[in-house]
């Protein structure tokens, strides 16, 4: 047979003669996929389960094309449902959006009706005060004028009598005079500034409300619409992947053409994702109106559900549920140092009614090292055990408050190391052995305990901070000589910009908005500037300032985001410190907030898990 003769397209069964032996087509190869003639088939010697009659070879591609159809149609199908379902989705997010933005505007108008009733009630206070400061100038403008009469008098009768000593009388008595004078001029003026600086406060703030409170219901928005964006190409890309391309049909010609699989783009309603806007809030509010921002919502717990489905999406990705130590009001403090003397005592503490207690001791100290919840128990990880650089860690369990050795153990003896916990998995970075400070990253399997090397860091830290970002599959390092994000779907580092105030032994943490970061130092100087990373333009913001500088502190974060607390450090005066920090997200104000019994650094804190 020829090798040149074109393949079956199905037009051809119009050409029913074999233009070489000018013999009508009777037969098909399913082998070299060519129509055949009696001769052909003669001559070919072929095997003769490979030969149908062209009636068999028409009906296969009726059903092929049947199968196809009937492939499109189940496609489109799950199509229109999954279009169904997005629109559902939508209209819930937009009517979540809608009740969230009513909130908020109930509670910028009750803030707003606070603030004026305060300045008022502040303004009518110094109204009284003045009024009543005047009455007490005009009886010492009285007294002065009483004052200045005699003195006439008494320089009349130093020049009638000629008493020298009475001059040195007269010389004291008119600087008494000039200075009560001044004083009152003073007094008068002060009084004056002290009744208009309210009002002319009252005007400034009323301003930066309106605009703040605007920005953050714009930041709940977009964030509200990137989970929405997000949740709808997670799902779609899983429905709508194309199938794997098979070997071509023979009937992929002309009138016969096999029906290819459509691959269909579903986009979600908005096109692109908005850039949420991180600015920070210069709206001085006053303590007591923290409560009201608590109630804002009675729809909270729809958000909050809402955003904890987005666990399912991802094994790496972050909701905003996911923050570390999250809705709890109790927390341990573990190890640390107290002026080179080692801590063994483990407290807990009651964030919300303030009180710390004894809960139980280590067996041996711990400092410079990491913490990680494996089920019920509490590991600790690396650091320094007596002062000697361990590569073993320590299982506890706060419940029968039992110590044992963990099987996990590292691959060197190591402190000053970071760690982020997700799910089973933990990652640790860097720290310093015996032999210097390293670039090591490893991810830790916690239930087998096999340790697997990833892409070192790009360079050797120490005393550093490793967090995971809003962003899917992202990590951020944090230190002193520079920051880098890590992409867990191909293990790699990328730089990125360096904050105002480059540090070390400080606190990061990640808030829906962004990673913050507290405390800490640059070789010798201590830092107490607050600083912020917006992931979505990639820039660092000043935030804010710590009461006092604090290093190799630790963290938590309030579960409504508005607060986080700083447990315990080092001063810059060297100090060991027991304070409780509370930090404000809302007004960026720090207040010393609670104490807990033995003051510490270098230590961990980890919730109480119900």
């Amino acid at each position: 047979m020829d090798t040149e003769e074109e393949c079956f397209s199905g037009d051809e069964i119009d050409q029913f003669n074999c233009p070489k032996h000018l013999l009508i087509y009777t037969n098909y190869c399913t082998t070299t996929q060519q129509l055949l003639c009696q001769e052909c088939l003669i001559k070919c010697s072929l095997k003769v389960q490979n030969i149908i009659s062209i009636e068999k070879a028409l009906n296969n591609i009726s059903l092929q094309n049947k199968q196809q159809l009937q492939k499109v149609q189940k496609i489109i199908k799950n199509y229109n449902n999954l279009d169904d379902q997005i629109q559902k989705e939508n209209a819930q997010i937009h009517k979540m959006s809608q009740v969230q933005i009513q909130s908020l505007n109930s509670v910028c108008s009750q803030i707003m009706e606070i603030v004026q009733m305060k300045f008022q009630e502040l303004i009518e206070q110094v109204e009284v005060h003045k009024m009543k400061h005047q009455q007490i100038l005009q009886d010492s403008k009285c007294i002065i004028d009483e004052y200045k009469g005699r003195g006439i008098q008494l320089e009349k009768n130093i020049v009638n009598q000629q008493n020298t000593s009475g001059y040195e009388q007269l010389k004291k008595f008119r600087e008494y005079y000039t200075i009560n004078c001044k004083t009152i001029k003073e007094l008068e003026n002060e009084y004056e500034s002290l009744s208009q600086a309210p009002k002319i406060q009252y005007q400034q703030l009323q301003i930066r409300n309106a605009s703040d409170i605007v920005k953050q219901i714009s930041n709940i928005l977009c964030t509200l619409e990137r989970d929405s964006d997000y949740r709808i190409k997670r799902v779609s890309s899983k429905l709508f992947q194309q199938p794997n391309t098979t070997r071509a049909s023979p009937f992929a010609k002309k009138g016969f053409t096999q029906h290819s699989s459509p691959h269909f783009s579903l986009q979600s309603s908005k096109q692109q994702m908005r850039k949420t806007e991180v600015k920070q809030i210069t709206l001085d509010i006053p303590t007591d109106l923290s409560s009201i921002l608590d109630k804002a919502s009675p729809e909270q717990s729809i958000i909050n559900d809402f955003f904890s489905n987005k666990q399912s999406l991802s094994e790496h990705s972050i909701s905003q549920m996911e923050i570390p130590i999250q809705n709890q009001t109790q927390f341990y403090i573990i190890g640390g140092l107290l002026k080179g003397q080692r801590q063994n005592l483990i407290e807990l503490v009651d964030i919300q009614s303030k009180q710390s207690a004894q809960h139980d001791f280590l067996v041996s100290n711990r400092y410079g090292f990491q913490i990680a919840y494996h089920g019920n128990q509490i590991l600790l990880i690396g650091g320094k055990q007596e002062g000697i650089r361990t590569a073993l860690c320590e299982s506890y369990d706060p419940n029968l408050k039992q110590s044992k050795i963990s099987q996990l153990i590292l691959t060197k003896g190591v402190s000053g190391l970071a760690s982020k916990q997700i799910g089973n998995k933990l990652y640790i970075s860097g720290g310093k052995t015996d032999q210097g400070i390293q670039d090591i990253f490893q991810l830790i399997n916690l239930d087998t305990y096999q340790t697997k090397n990833l892409q070192s860091v790009p360079i050797k830290c120490y005393n550093h901070t490793l967090v995971q970002g809003n962003e899917p599959n992202s990590m951020y390092l944090f230190d002193e000589q520079g920051c880098f994000k890590y992409d867990m779907a191909i293990n790699q580092w990328k730089k990125i910009k360096s904050p105002s105030y480059p540090r070390r032994s400080h606190i990061s943490l990640t808030l829906p908005d962004g990673i913050w970061i507290f405390g800490g130092r640059s070789g010798k100087k201590f830092i107490k500037q607050i600083e912020k990373y917006d992931e979505t333009d990639q820039q660092f913001y000043q935030m804010g300032e710590l009461i006092c500088p604090i290093v190799k502190s630790d963290a938590i974060v309030s579960d409504d985001y508005q607060f986080v607390y700083l447990v315990g450090g080092k001063t810059q005066e060297n100090i060991p410190s027991s304070n409780i920090w509370r930090y404000s997200i809302l007004t960026n104000q720090c207040v010393l907030y609670s104490q807990f019994t033995k003051p510490r650094y270098s230590h961990k804190l980890i919730p109480k898990k119900v």
